[in-house]
């Protein structure tokens, strides 16, 4: 009886870490943000804008910010959780100082590991 309490518990947590494992739209949420806090010229906030047209550069930028980390990441997908790797040669072409980072997916957290 205790073997079979043991392997539910061990079931139902493997369940929850595969439903709580993250996924790419969460981690390039989570890494605009962290961009954003590092780069503050980089925060295009829309409420920033008192006009149309700086509300609409606001909107272009963040989705540039967007489209930058969805095409730089790739995800390997390990079930209970997921390695992001973010490319940054595209930043670098644009003289930012910065190496390629890895970033482990938990249970909805996200983990830098390290930097190539």
């Amino acid at each position: 009886m205790k073997l079979i309490i043991q392997v539910s518990i061990l079931i139902l947590f493997g369940f929850v870490m595969n439903v709580m494992n993250p996924s790419k739209t969460e981690f390039v949420d989570f890494a605009s943000v962290q961009i954003k806090k590092k780069y503050p010229d980089l925060d295009f906030n829309a409420d920033k804008g008192t006009s149309a047209i700086e509300k609409m550069i606001a909107g272009f930028g963040n989705m540039m910010i967007t489209n930058f980390l969805n095409e730089a990441t790739t995800r390997k997908d390990y079930i209970l959780f997921s390695i992001y790797e973010l490319d940054m040669k595209m930043a670098r072409d644009f003289g930012v100082e910065t190496k390629n980072i890895k970033v482990l997916g938990i249970v909805g957290n996200f983990i830098p590991l390290s930097t190539d």
